[in-house]
């Protein structure tokens, strides 16, 4: 568990083949993954993570699955429970079945400056 980036937290983060599961970010943003700058994500499994699955300024994510994270209720800034982003590219990948606490479904909010 931590504020910020419950699994990892870093300025680059790059995963393959890894599983990010049942992490916890108690304020709200990266429950699984949390990077300041660019996240890579390849062949991986984010599930479960409380604070969503992902969060960061850049993200790439190919050939992987994103399912089952939950982030607090929706802010301003943006909030989702699987991906949340500045900008996003997402191939060949599931991003299912994540939430927001009270606003229901929420997989992917990319927020362009945001």
């Amino acid at each position: 568990m931590a504020g910020l980036g419950g699994g990892v937290y870093a300025y680059f983060v790059s995963v393959a083949d890894c599983t990010v599961d049942n992490n916890h970010a108690t304020l709200g943003r990266g429950g699984g993954l949390y990077a300041t700058h660019h996240l890579e994500i390849v062949g991986s499994t984010i599930s479960g993570n409380k604070g969503g699955g992902v969060f960061s300024y850049s993200t790439l994510i190919r050939n992987s699955t994103i399912v089952r994270n939950t982030a607090p209720t929706a802010s301003p800034y943006g909030t989702a429970g699987g991906v949340l982003a500045d900008y996003a590219t997402i191939t060949s990948s599931i991003v299912a079945n994540n939430s927001v606490a009270g606003a229901g479904p929420a997989d992917v909010v990319v927020n362009p400056g945001g």
